[in-house]
C-alpha cells in the first residue's frame, strides 16, 4: 500500500490526538486536522491498530484519534454492553445500525470480552461496506447486512458524507430502503441496538416496531438536531417511538462519552430546551449533539447503574 505525505499527516495526528490536552495544543491540531481535511484525497486507505486489530481506516476518518483524545468517547455503549450482559448472565446480541467501517464493532470485542455474542452489521455506504466486511473478516459473531434502513420500504436519499468517518442520507438521488423488522427478522434474541446514521436515528427507531416491543433491546442512539432536519426526520421522532413502545427512561451523554442527565423520553419541555441548544449553536463544543441511552420500563439497570459503570471505564460524571 503506497505511503504519501497525507497518510504520514494521518498516522502523526492520529498518533497525537492524546497530547491536546491543552487549549493552545487543542488549537493547533484542529488546525492541523482541518488543513488535511480539506486536502485528503477521500480514496486512501491505511492500516493501523484499532483496539487491539489490524485493521483499514480512510485516511482522515476521525475516529481513531477521537477515541484516543477522548477516553470515553463510546464508553456509555461499552457500558450499556457490560451492564446488560450481567443482568442477562449469557452473551448478548448487538445490532450496529450504520456500522461504518467496523469501529464498534472491534471496540466491544476489545472492551467486553466473554460479553459479547452475535453482532448484526448494518451499512449504506459502499465504500464504508468493503471495509467494515475487511475488518470484520474471519469473525464468525459478526453478521454484515448491505443496505438502508428506514420507517418502512421506501425510497430514501442516498448517503452522503457529511465528513470522512461517518455518511448521512442526504444525496440528490435515492435508494430503495427496508425496515430494520424486516431486515432481522427471525433474529433472536436481539438485546441492544446501537444507531448512529447522522440525523436518521428517529426514521431506523420508527421501522422496528417488532423489535422494540417484543425484543424489548436497550437501545443506544445519536441524537443531533441539525442532521435530523438536514435528513428531514422531526427530531422528535425517536423519542415519541420509544415512549410508544413503553420506553421511560433517557440517559444522556454528550457527544464525547462524558454523561449529562438523566431524564424522561417523554419529557418535551427539555427535549426542545435541549434542541433549542443545539440547533443555535450554543453548546460547549462546535457541532453539539448527543448521545442517548433508552431503557425500557420493565429493565432492570437503572440510569445510575450506566453512570456508574461509565465512571469504572473512565468517562466523566456529570449532574444526575
Amino acid at each position: 500500500m503506497r505511503v504519501d505525505r497525507h497518510d504520514l499527516l494521518y498516522r502523526g495526528l492520529v498518533w497525537a490526538a492524546p497530547l491536546t490536552r491543552n487549549r493552545v495544543s487543542g488549537r493547533m491540531w484542529d488546525r492541523a486536522w482541518a488543513r488535511l481535511s480539506s486536502r485528503i484525497d477521500v480514496t486512501r486507505r491505511v492500516s493501523m491498530r484499532l483496539h487491539g486489530r489490524e485493521a483499514i481506516i480512510n485516511v482522515g476518518n476521525p475516529y481513531p484519534a477521537f477515541a484516543r483524545r477522548w477516553p470515553s468517547y463510546n464508553m456509555p455503549l461499552v457500558a450499556v454492553v457490560n451492564e446488560v450482559g450481567r443482568v442477562l448472565q449469557r452473551p448478548v446480541t448487538l445490532v450496529d445500525v450504520g456500522a461504518a467501517i467496523g469501529d464498534t464493532v472491534l471496540l466491544v470485542r476489545e472492551r467486553c470480552p466473554g460479553v459479547m455474542g452475535a453482532v448484526h452489521c448494518v451499512e449504506g455506504d459502499p465504500e464504508f461496506l468493503e471495509i467494515l466486511r475487511a475488518n470484520t473478516a474471519g469473525l464468525a459473531e459478526v453478521y454484515v447486512h448491505a443496505g438502508m434502513v428506514a420507517e418502512a420500504q421506501l425510497d430514501v436519499p442516498t448517503l452522503v458524507r457529511t465528513h470522512a468517518g461517518t455518511a448521512s442520507p442526504q444525496g440528490s438521488e435515492s435508494r430503495r430502503a427496508t425496515t430494520l423488522d424486516l431486515l432481522l427478522a427471525g433474529t433472536e434474541p436481539i438485546d441492544i441496538v446501537k444507531i448512529d446514521t447522522d440525523g436518521f436515528d428517529g426514521r431506523v427507531l420508527a421501522g422496528a416496531d417488532a423489535i422494540l416491543g417484543e425484543a424489548r433491546p436497550v437501545v443506544v442512539f445519536e441524537w443531533h438536531p441539525k442532521l435530523c432536519l438536514a435528513t428531514d426526520t422531526p427530531w422528535t421522532l425517536a423519542f415519541d417511538t420509544l415512549v410508544a413502545h413503553g420506553y421511560r427512561t433517557a440517559v444522556w451523554f454528550t457527544k464525547f462519552g462524558t454523561f449529562d442527565h438523566i431524564g424522561e423520553l417523554g419529557d418535551r419541555t427539555s427535549l426542545a430546551t435541549l434542541a433549542a441548544l443545539c440547533l443555535e449553536d450554543l453548546g460547549p463544543a462546535p457541532d453539539w449533539h448527543y448521545d442517548v441511552v433508552a431503557l425500557p420500563s420493565e429493565s432492570t439497570i437503572s440510569g445510575n447503574d450506566l453512570v456508574d459503570a461509565v465512571s469504572k471505564l473512565g468517562g466523566c460524571r456529570g449532574r444526575r
